[in-house]
This record gives C-alpha cells, sequence and structure tokens, in this order.
C-alpha cells in the first residue's frame, strides 16, 4: 500500500489528477476541452457535439 500524498495547504501548484479531457487555468482564463476553448464550445456547439467530443475525441463530421 502506498503512503498518502501530504499536500500544502491551499493546493496550490499541486496537480491532482492528469487528463487528456479538459485543462484549466483559472488566472488566465484559459478553459478548455480536449483541443477547444470551453468558452467556444458553450457558445457555438451542442451539447451532443460536445459530449462526442469527450467521448470520441473529436468534434462530430455531419455524417455522425
Amino acid at each position: 500500500m502506498r503512503e498518502p500524498l501530504i499536500a500544502p495547504p491551499g493546493l496550490k501548484n499541486v496537480i491532482v489528477a492528469d487528463t487528456e479531457l479538459g485543462d484549466v487555468r483559472g488566472e488566465a482564463g484559459f478553459y478548455h476541452f480536449r483541443q477547444y476553448s470551453a468558452i467556444e464550445l458553450a457558445a457555438k456547439r451542442s451539447f451532443e457535439e460536445v459530449w462526442h467530443l469527450m467521448y470520441a475525441g473529436h468534434l462530430p463530421d455531419p455524417a455522425e
């Protein structure tokens, strides 16, 4: 069994997860899902299109 990780108070600069799905850098205003801006996805894409992006790794083409 692994020893628990002791994180500094506030968790500043502590990586809590490593994922390909999203990247958030709040102070810089950087919110991305995969390689797309979350703000632009919310403004221009449907829920179904974004779900497809999360599941399949790319936005759907018209046939999909």
